[in-house]
């Protein structure tokens, strides 16, 4: 996946940083990293289970709503009851 470069006026700089927008020193932009997001389950005798794989725009909490909303529209009857994450935007916003 590649990033997505934005025209972001000076004056907007700190709305684009704080949605999630990072600075690309060499190219002197603006971009929105793109990425994979995983959800993997575990069974109560512990074996690990891909649940699903979505697309979305630096792991924003938007991002993981859709692949939360699409998984109980696909029959999702019972929420996470632990969500671990790598640090980054997303799982832990808000």
């Amino acid at each position: 996946m590649s990033n997505t470069y934005l025209d972001v006026p000076f004056k907007a700089k700190d709305e684009a940083k704080a949605l999630g927008a990072r600075w690309d020193f060499g190219a002197r932009k603006w971009y929105v990293p793109e990425c994979l997001l995983v959800i993997i389950g575990v069974t109560p005798d512990g074996r690990k289970e891909l649940v699903t794989i979505g697309d979305g725009l630096c792991e924003s909490k938007e991002s993981w709503l859709d692949v939360l909303r699409d998984l109980a529209r696909r029959g999702l009857s019972v929420g996470p009851r632990l969500a671990v994450g790598d640090g980054a935007l997303g799982v832990g916003a808000g």
